[in-house]
């Protein structure tokens, strides 16, 4: 849960170095908050800083979407103030890596596979509709749009994100792209209401989408 946690300020903090939200997290001293909170504590900052950037982006500021057990607030509320004091500490410290480079670090954090030979991907046509398979949650359909500008993740891409670590970083790779919410699944929802993809990416070591690849054309796993 710590590293959920870790990686959602983490895309906050890196909001606010790049302009586009205030300083709060990555203010020196959190000035603004100490002035503001009163009886308030960090599990209170951290909660704030996640509603605040709700809205924009429902993943991963959307605790409820997460899907954890238990949830995430009431995790958060079992933390005690000196281990949520670190957290934020380490988080105010604006990560400066490349998209890539910064989404391949969080999926190793969160216990994800970080793999993939991207420098294969194909190139993806602005009308094709698009699924990544479970394991690459975002990191695929990201790098797709980065070096294609052309490309629309929230009107092409469907990525399927089994766990809250998955889910998590589907929403940091929307953040990383300041984009609109793409369309995120579980496999059990895409098999559900099945429908056909113009293409399927996914990562050829991670066997939650080898399995699931058999189900589809056009399927390149990297």
């Amino acid at each position: 849960m710590l590293a959920l946690f870790e990686s959602t300020l983490l895309a906050v903090a890196r909001l606010e170095a790049a302009g586009t939200r205030p300083p709060r997290l990555t203010e020196p001293g959190h000035g603004t908050w100490q002035r503001f909170r009163r009886n308030l504590g960090p599990r209170d900052f951290v909660e704030l800083l996640c509603e605040d950037l709700a809205a924009p982006f429902p993943l991963p500021f959307d605790l409820d979407l997460w899907g954890t057990d238990p949830a995430p607030l009431s995790a958060l509320a079992d933390l005690d103030d000196t281990t949520v004091e670190a957290l934020i500490a380490t988080a105010s410290r604006a990560p400066e890596a490349p998209v890539d480079d910064w989404l391949r670090e969080r999926a190793k954090a969160l216990g994800l596979s970080s793999g993939g030979v991207f420098s294969e991907l194909p190139k993806v046509q602005p009308r094709f509709d698009v699924l990544e398979l479970p394991g690459s949650a975002g990191r695929i359909a990201a790098r797709l749009c980065s070096t294609d500008e052309t490309l629309s993740l929230d009107r092409q891409f469907t990525i399927i994100a089994d766990t809250p670590a998955e889910r998590v970083l589907a929403g940091l790779c929307t953040v990383a792209l300041g984009a609109n919410r793409p369309t995120v699944l579980t496999t059990d929802e895409l098999k559900a209401k099945p429908r056909r993809f113009d293409r399927v990416f996914g990562l050829a070591e991670h066997s939650p989408a080898q399995a699931l690849a058999g189900d589809f054309d056009e399927v390149r796993l990297i």
